[in-house]
């Protein structure tokens, strides 16, 4: 299924397991970062968890550890760019997102929908340490999980 979502291209492994982590948890914070389920502390006054001393595996975000987890809205920062996907959002579909402009601190949030998004998706830009880019699933009414699925996914427009 990778190989249909990314044919010829080679992405980080890190960011592969932030993206399936994503679809399946609600939102995740990446490993380094703290959060205050896994004993990080919050900056003060930002919103934002500050780091920590905790090293995750890949095998955390792959298994649905749920101390990973930070809270469940997947709500912006603040101190990046809000890109929410989906039904009655401001991108109706993930290929709208522009994702070669995404910045440090930038948040994707897609939410739930019915049908899965049959997208690719391609980051050519890089958050930091103190400011990732997230992106991060956005549960339905009843606790549905959207759903991302490389199997006839289409190709973006500008990626020609």
């Amino acid at each position: 299924m990778i190989s249909k979502l990314f044919p010829g291209r080679v992405i980080p492994v890190t960011f592969l397991v932030l993206l399936l982590a994503a679809c399946q948890l609600d939102s995740i914070s990446l490993p380094g970062t703290g959060n205050s389920s896994n004993g990080g502390g919050s900056s003060s006054g930002s919103g934002r968890d500050s780091h920590d001393d905790n090293d995750y595996s890949d095998n955390d975000f792959l298994h649905g550890n749920d101390s990973l987890l930070t809270d469940s809205s997947c709500a912006p920062t603040g101190s990046g760019t809000d890109y929410p996907v989906g039904p009655g959002q401001s991108y109706a579909s993930i290929s709208e997102v522009p994702w070669g402009e995404l910045g440090p601190g930038d948040t994707v949030r897609i939410h739930y929908r019915p049908e899965p998004y049959r997208e690719k998706i391609v980051i050519s830009t890089s958050g930091s340490e103190d400011d990732p880019i997230r992106i991060c699933g956005v549960a339905g009414p009843n606790g549905e999980r959207p759903v991302l699925d490389g199997d006839g996914a289409a190709n973006d427009p500008d990626d020609s």
